[in-house]
């Protein structure tokens, strides 16, 4: 079940760096003047998700006195929360926020 729980947290870790790599994308078109709260909003679930997964692995390792090591749990929290980083930092810096 951890390793499940590793694997759900790597899957949703990328594929939401993936939308909010499409996000920044069309907060960086002149087609669209301004990026809404809501449509920066859709890359967040994703790896929101992944650092739930990966903190649940986490957890249920340590209670079952078998937790994974840091460096198979660091990875996807390290890029979920970059992907979340990334979508507030293209959402503050549009020309129209400035």
């Amino acid at each position: 079940m951890i390793t499940v729980l590793l694997v759900l947290a790597w899957v949703f870790s990328l594929l939401g760096a993936g939308m909010s790599f499409v996000v920044s994308l069309a907060g960086g078109m002149k087609a669209i003047p301004s990026l809404s709260v809501e449509e920066a909003a859709v890359a967040f679930p994703l790896p929101i998700l992944a650092i739930v997964c990966a903190g649940a692995a986490y957890v249920m390792g340590a209670r079952l006195e078998a937790p994974p090591s840091l460096w198979r749990v660091l990875p996807p929290v390290a890029i979920a929360l970059l992907s979340i980083a990334f979508v507030v930092l293209v959402y503050l810096e549009q020309p129209s926020r400035r």
